[in-house]
């Protein structure tokens, strides 16, 4: 069953001023990420970010419970941070630095902390749901009790594993919550033109419980992750439809030849961290104040990363032989 789901608008100050520092940092340090896109220190990396996407992840991902597993994406920086991965390792991880999640071995398209229960960003399309399928198969069988949540786009949408994922869930009934963020181009490629039919009617066609939802306001988004998890959390598999806008390239250096205009879609009428000032009544001072916050403590984490040297050789080829 698929239905649409509204903004909760009711909030308490302090809590929508959480949610606004979330999601400030997280544009912050993926905007950071473009700023030193060209920076020699950056040399050697392929960044992919989320700007304009951050509401999908606090209002789902900012849910996580202990005992809860994490599959993400190649844009999956933003998840992670939601999810409350140290910023320093994955900045280091995202740059090439020792101090990095997998000591700076992996890239930033393969982010995992299985401490934090961050089980892998993925670098193949579609590829995370059969993943985030077993981990919650896992979970079941162990009766865990934990949930495990699941991104992928709307081009993933488009690849037999994720159909094949999402068919298993159903037949499983195992506890995952599925994410899906439709940010209208697959990669190059709009989505409009490879994408036949309503994305949340194929989820509701292997019987998933299905919401759609406003994926550029955190409050609904968190709203209807706050409802889904209910019957994830007793074993059923549910889908997440959140409808966003991907701001930016699908690369950091992008230079999005396949864009009427390099901005897109109206980002002033579309972009959730005015969305929720707007709606939360925050001051323009706090939303100021909550965003140089953000830049202080991002210039620190930057200092700290970029002091940190390179594996060395020898690191990575005894990484690739043991």
């Amino acid at each position: 069953m698929t239905t649409e789901s509204g903004s909760a608008r009711a909030v308490e100050g302090d809590a929508a001023l959480a949610l606004l520092e979330q999601m400030i940092f997280i544009r912050r340090f993926e905007e950071r990420m473009h700023e030193y896109g060209a920076h020699p220190d950056m040399a050697g990396t392929v960044i992919h970010t989320a700007v304009g996407q951050e509401a999908s992840a606090v209002g789902a991902a900012g849910l996580r419970r202990p005992g809860d597993i994490l599959f993400s994406t190649h844009r999956g920086t933003a998840h992670c941070l939601a999810w409350g991965i140290d910023p320093v390792a994955l900045l280091a991880e995202s740059v090439g630095r020792v101090g990095g999640l997998g000591a700076g071995l992996g890239g930033h398209m393969h982010l995992f902390d299985a401490a934090e229960g961050l089980l892998g960003t993925n670098g193949i399309v579609g590829a995370g749901v059969p993943l985030a399928v077993g981990g919650a198969l896992g979970l079941a069988l162990r009766r865990a009790g934990g949930a495990a949540f699941c991104y992928f786009g709307d081009g993933a949408a488009n690849t037999g594993a994720c159909l094949e994922g999402l068919n298993l869930a159903a037949v499983w009934k195992v506890p995952v919550l599925f994410v899906c963020e439709d940010n209208k181009f697959a990669e190059t490629t709009s989505s409009s033109e490879q994408t036949g039919g309503n994305l949340p009617d194929r989820a509701a066609g292997f019987g998933l419980h299905t919401l759609a939802v406003d994926g550029n306001d955190v409050l609904a988004v968190r709203a209807a992750a706050e409802e889904l998890l209910v019957r994830v959390r007793a074993g059923e598999s549910c889908l997440l439809y959140c409808e966003t806008l991907r701001v930016n390239g699908h690369y950091v250096g992008d230079p999005q030849h396949y864009r009427r205009t390099p901005s897109g879609d109206d980002v002033s009428v579309l972009d959730p961290i005015d969305r929720l000032a707007e709606t939360a009544g925050i001051a323009d001072d706090d939303v100021a104040a909550v965003t140089a916050a953000a830049d202080a403590r991002l210039d620190e984490i930057y200092r700290e990363v970029l002091a940190m040297p390179r594996p060395t050789a020898d690191q990575i080829l005894g990484a690739r032989t043991s």
